[in-house]
């Protein structure tokens, strides 16, 4: 068996597995990411490792939205790399109201990030909050996060994306 092609020693093991098994040639090849978003990915899995147990912790006491503000700013900071002082901004004021966040990249405001405290339910009214942040200021990004049951997977998405 260990002469034959891949596909064939499979054959060999499950019978009914060349039935549904789609030929190597239809299989896309998937394409290499570039380095820097590799890079990326890489510093995202290993900040979401770091802070899995403090976001645990915040969850297990049902902190308040400013303990989860503190959490989300070591996260950015200390995980992601952004610079408190010139990258982020807190309370940005839009018409009245107050984002949790602004996101700067080379002084430019590029996102809103909205937090709720850990225990909060995400609902459309929230969403709503946010987007209309990222409508009244022209910004593409929005992000709403308070970490629910203690995970910390981003959902992020363009502003107005579906």
């Amino acid at each position: 068996m260990d002469n034959q092609p891949p596909d064939e020693q499979q054959a060999a093991l499950s019978p009914s597995a060349k039935a549904v098994r789609k030929p190597a040639a239809s299989t896309p090849v998937a394409k290499a990411l570039p380095k820097w978003e590799n890079e990326a990915r890489e510093q995202l899995k290993a900040a979401i490792k770091k802070f899995a147990k403090p976001l645990a912790d915040l969850a297990t006491r049902d902190a308040n939205e400013g303990d989860t503000r503190l959490l989300i700013t070591d996260f950015l900071c200390e995980g992601l790399g952004y610079d408190k002082y010139a990258d982020l901004t807190t309370e940005y004021q839009v018409k009245g109201e107050f984002a949790a966040y602004g996101v700067r990249i080379d002084r430019q405001l590029i996102a809103f990030i909205e937090v709720k405290r850990v225990s909060t339910k995400l609902g459309s009214k929230h969403l709503r909050q946010v987007e209309m942040y990222a409508v009244n200021e022209g910004i593409e990004w929005l992000i709403l996060k308070c970490c629910p049951m203690g995970s910390l997977s981003p959902h992020w998405r363009p502003a107005g994306a579906d």
